[in-house]
């Protein structure tokens, strides 16, 4: 999707559920943290102040910024107009919009990133990822985690990590969990992951606004069979 459309989408879920939009420089930040903090959730399982302190660093920003401004300054628009993302609360729960750029020289694509993290984190690191024919492999080879619901569709589907397994399991083995998955994992996404502090999707088409309801329902149902 073209990144003005992304930009139009995120202002449009912006004024439907209330989340404050996020601008210029304030808007770039905001974008580099959350990428950033999925990284290493997704990686390592937790991320530090410490791993987000050079997101954060005001010359590392300028820089960029600064190469920013020369860029939109040529194409006319004006830096502190520009949307980086937008957050607010829901039903208890901080949503968090931006958009994210994916894919090699001569073929990027902009997506749309939908974060829900939850009232309060998991007390064990989980990692729930859709599983592909590699994954497959990774597990006869290399013995990947792969942590099983008891579920056949849902075994298919993800990946499970989590660092205490039978707590996890457990969790995991209720009708709850595996009907909020299995919405989760329908389709309607290209990417979707659930960590212990949030459960996002990515989306790389236009969304029409009849669907924002639905999107964040089925992460916010993801928190609700987690959290109970």
């Amino acid at each position: 999707m073209k990144a003005n459309g992304i930009t139009e989408v995120i202002q449009s879920m912006a004024s439907h559920f209330s989340l404050r939009l996020i601008k210029g420089r304030e808007g770039m930040n905001f974008t580099r943290v959350v990428e950033t903090e999925a990284y290493y959730l997704d990686r390592k399982g937790k991320v530090t102040d410490k791993q987000l302190a050079p997101i954060r660093d005001s010359k590392a920003n300028d820089v960029a910024l600064g190469i920013m401004g020369s860029l939109v300054s040529v194409l006319g628009f004006n830096l502190d107009e520009m949307v980086g993302g937008a957050e607010g609360e829901v039903a208890g729960h901080t949503l968090q919009l931006c958009s994210i750029t994916q894919g090699g020289d001569g073929n990027k694509v902009t997506k749309l990133l939908v974060v829900l993290r939850f009232p309060r984190s998991l007390d064990y690191v989980l990692n729930i990822y859709p599983e592909h024919s590699l994954h497959r492999i990774g597990k006869v080879l290399f013995r990947l985690q792969d942590i099983q619901m008891g579920h056949p569709e849902l075994d298919q589907k993800v990946m499970v990590k989590a660092k205490r397994v039978s707590s996890a399991k457990n969790l995991l083995s209720y009708d709850r969990v595996h009907q909020a998955l299995l919405a989760l994992y329908d389709g309607s996404f290209e990417y979707a992951v659930v960590n212990d502090v949030s459960v996002r999707v990515i989306l790389n088409r236009r969304v029409d606004p009849l669907e924002y309801d639905p999107i964040v329902e089925k992460l916010l149902n993801v928190s609700k069979a987690l959290m109970q």
